[in-house]
C-alpha cells in the first residue's frame, strides 16, 4: 500500500473512533470564531459611538 492509501486509511480509522473528538473540536473554532466577530462589532459600535467612524477605522 501506498503512503497516501495508509494516510487515508489512518484517517478514516481515527474519524470513525473518534467522532466525539471531531465535534468538541468543532464547537470549540466555533465559540473563537464568535467571540472573534463580537470583539470586531464592539470595536466598530465603539469607533460609530467615539465619532471617529470613518476617520481612519480600518489602518
Amino acid at each position: 500500500m501506498t503512503y497516501p492509501g495508509r494516510l487515508h486509511n489512518s484517517s478514516k480509522r481515527y474519524q470513525a473512533a473518534h467522532p466525539i473528538s471531531q465535534v468538541r473540536a468543532l464547537k470549540a473554532v466555533n465559540k473563537e470564531l464568535i467571540s472573534l466577530y463580537w470583539d470586531i462589532g464592539q470595536m466598530i459600535i465603539d469607533r460609530q459611538e467615539g465619532k471617529t467612524w470613518g476617520k481612519s477605522v480600518v489602518e
